[in-house]
């Protein structure tokens, strides 16, 4: 059995999801799990064992120093086999205490933090070259995106053989789950969706998911459309809540400046949803325009406003994206994203492997 432990410094948002979606997933039969975080985050009654440091979220030398040693020590104690670290914060403190400690480390940055287009030239720079630094020290790199693998190897210089490609994955409801979810966001939304129509926005208010600019269209959008009623869910404490509060909604906006692969999108799909989104990230490797969803530029609301308003306009539009959306997301199962990390998991085999990987060298023709 195979004793992973997974590290994250985000409570909130998808890359918790993320770990605690994957985490309930694995085979507990071969997978031990642990889990380090920074603060207690709501989880389901079968959590994995769980230990707590503080992390800082911004660049903080002597606090992130402090986090670092606490967490060499404890991964030290907890000698795991493979080191799993999400997003930047946990990445970076996890990827140099596996170094001191050579135990291998998977990475995966759902969206890196250089991709921020709110920062400034030099910060983002600053970003970008502190992950090439501990590329170096990265086992394997899991992209959940196209475009995050090329900027990988592109913009950080990772072999292609570190670089793995597994795109998200949720459960996907049954008939009869999707029935009875509709009756319940029928109930939820008596209040909510009031009006003939509905646009809305799920997700953190952050300047990452464009809430700005979902309220600015949709300024733009009652002047054509007064009956319009706008639905904002930022702060559901998980899906399913969110879900109940804006599952009536017409069309679902995602219009984020930059991505991984956003759970939103594939929620709205699995649910057959007509949806509006922008060309980042993820989102262009499952989204196709016109086939099963429109896609817009970034920080346009002029764009998402004339995207809806066809949508609004074309009853026979939204159903035929929405039933292929659904028919779409059917390849990205929580069982699939699952299978693939478990054959990534079985990879780190060989001792003399993982000193190769470890030590920073490339791996054999083996599939890692």
């Amino acid at each position: 059995m195979k004793h992973i432990v997974h590290v994250l410094e985000a409570t909130a948002g998808g890359t918790l999801r993320h770990v605690r979606e994957l985490s309930g997933a694995l085979n507990p039969k071969r997978f031990k799990q642990t889990l380090v975080l920074k603060n207690s985050p709501a989880w389901e009654q079968d959590a994995p064992a769980t230990f707590f440091i503080p992390m800082a979220h911004e660049i903080s030398p002597w606090k992130d120093f402090i986090a670092f040693i606490k967490l060499t020590r404890m991964l030290g104690q907890l000698k795991p086999d493979i080191v799993h670290a999400h997003s930047s914060k946990a990445g970076a403190l996890a990827r140099m205490a596996c170094a001191v400690l050579r135990v291998p480390c998977v990475y995966t940055p759902h969206a890196f933090s250089f991709l921020d287009t709110t920062l400034s030239k030099k910060r983002r720079a600053f970003y970008r070259t502190v992950e090439k630094f501990l590329a170096r020290f990265t086992s394997v790199l899991i992209a959940v995106s196209r475009e995050e693998a090329r900027i990988t190897r592109e913009k950080l210089g990772l072999q292609e053989a570190r670089v793995r490609l597994i795109p998200n994955g949720v459960r996907l409801p049954t008939n009869d789950e999707r029935r009875t979810a509709s009756k319940v966001a029928s109930r939820s939304s008596e209040v909510v969706c009031r009006k003939p129509y509905s646009v809305a926005f799920i997700g953190r208010d952050a300047p990452q998911k464009g809430l700005d600019i979902f309220l600015q269209a949709v300024v733009l959008l009652t002047q054509d459309f007064p009956d319009l009623e706008a639905v904002t869910v930022t702060n559901a404490p998980d899906e399913t809540a969110a879900w109940q509060a804006a599952g009536l909604a017409t069309i679902i906006v995602i219009p984020s400046r930059w991505e991984g692969l956003p759970y939103t999108l594939l929620d709205a799909m699995a649910r057959g949803k007509a949806i509006v989104a922008t060309r980042v990230g993820g989102i262009v490797d499952v989204l196709r325009d016109e086939e099963n969803g429109l896609l817009v530029p970034p920080e346009n609301p002029a764009a998402v406003v004339e995207a809806c308003a066809r949508l609004l306009r074309d009853p026979a539009l939204r159903e035929r994206l929405g039933k292929e959306a659904r028919r779409t997301v059917q390849t990205y199962s929580l069982e699939r994203m699952r299978d693939e990390y478990e054959k990534l998991y079985d990879g780190f085999s060989s001792p003399e492997r993982v000193a190769r990987i470890s030590e920073g060298r490339s791996p054999s023709k083996e599939s890692v």
